[in-house]
């Protein structure tokens, strides 16, 4: 398609969704009665509800307050710029990093936990054919300093009562990426092998991961774990497939579904009819630590929800703060508002 014709779509695609005609490509302009508006506060005195304060990180920081956070796609996918004395300044690419800088500056052990939570914009660059917004609405949640299941459970329940408020026939994501790091590390994989086998699990690639692992000779009980692993899908009520299907990873099993069942026990049963398990959905590994979760609706093509545990962040500011949230990015609902 022409460039011409290519941008002419997107104008139209972009007036239907929100999307203002004169302004760059993935960013909004809203009026005050805006349904996202309005559907914002309602979910902004969801969270308030349960006890959690709102903060307001600032729009812009250090770009190495993002690149020291632990994720690996910042180069690529924020808006950077330099400050007048040479510094290189990085646009709100997060919401999680500068909190945690902040928390790390501010607060002492004895302090915690923390109930925080944010609504604003963040700024991320994203491939053109995609269709996603640049400048995303998000509303989250940062539980810092409770590191047992019952954080897990608060933050996770949240998610279902605010993804129920935008859909009644959501479907929350949990995996658990204890199992996959225990057997990545188990691996003697050179950095090219492990990146390959981690983009297969991203991708959900079986056929590349089966030509991958024939070229590095596995053990056959080992590749039939990845395998396993990577098909490993069940709904949360139903335990005695988890059981069975956590049976094939020996200990780590053990830990991940007494972690699961606890974790069910404090979800309600309306709520545990819409999760499902995902043991083979990976995210950033040197960001999140356990728990992974995402949430989708049902007029999206894209998660609408994510997030997990990231015990390991606050290590980058000098604290050893255990840490779970998620955010909700809002500007996925545009279709369907």
């Amino acid at each position: 398609m022409p460039d011409d014709k290519r941008h002419h779509l997107t104008m139209l695609l972009a007036e239907a969704e929100g999307y203002s005609p004169g302004l760059p490509d993935g960013v909004f302009f809203l009026e005050e009665k805006s349904p996202i508006v309005n559907l914002g506060q309602q979910l902004c005195a969801r969270v308030e509800s349960h006890g959690y304060k709102r903060v307001f990180p600032p729009l812009f920081e250090f770009y190495d307050t993002y690149a020291g956070g632990g994720a690996t796609d910042v180069s690529r996918r924020c808006f950077s710029f330099k400050d007048k004395d040479g510094s290189l300044l990085a646009l709100r690419y997060d919401m999680t990093t500068p909190i945690a800088r902040m928390v790390a500056q501010r607060y002492k052990p004895e302090d915690l936990p923390l109930r925080l939570y944010y609504y604003g914009d963040v700024f991320r660059e994203q491939p053109f054919h995609q269709g996603k917004p640049r400048q995303i609405r998000q509303l989250g949640v940062e539980l810092i300093g409770n590191a047992g299941v019952s954080s897990d459970g608060e933050v996770v329940s949240m998610a279902c009562q605010l993804l129920s408020q935008l859909d009644t026939s959501y479907l929350l994501v949990i995996g658990d990426i204890r199992i996959y790091r225990a057997l990545l590390t188990s691996l003697e994989l050179s950095p090219y092998e492990r990146e390959a086998v981690h983009r297969c699990f991203l991708l959900k690639d079986e056929t590349s991961l089966r030509t991958i692992l024939a070229d590095i000779s596995l053990p056959p009980k080992v590749s039939e774990q990845l395998f396993s692993l990577m098909q490993a899908v069940v709904k949360l009520e139903n335990e005695r497939q988890l059981k069975k299907m956590l049976e094939l990873f020996e200990e780590e099993g053990e830990i991940v579904l007494g972690y699961l069942l606890a974790l069910r026990e404090i979800l309600s049963q309306e709520q545990r009819k819409h999760v499902l398990i995902d043991l083979g959905m990976v995210k950033d590994l040197g960001y999140y630590s356990s728990l992974i979760l995402e949430g989708y609706v049902s007029k999206s093509g894209y998660p609408v929800c994510h997030g997990g545990r990231y015990d390991g962040l606050y290590a980058a500011f000098g604290k050893n703060f255990p840490a779970v949230g998620w955010a909700l990015d809002l500007s996925y609902t545009f279709r369907y508002l």
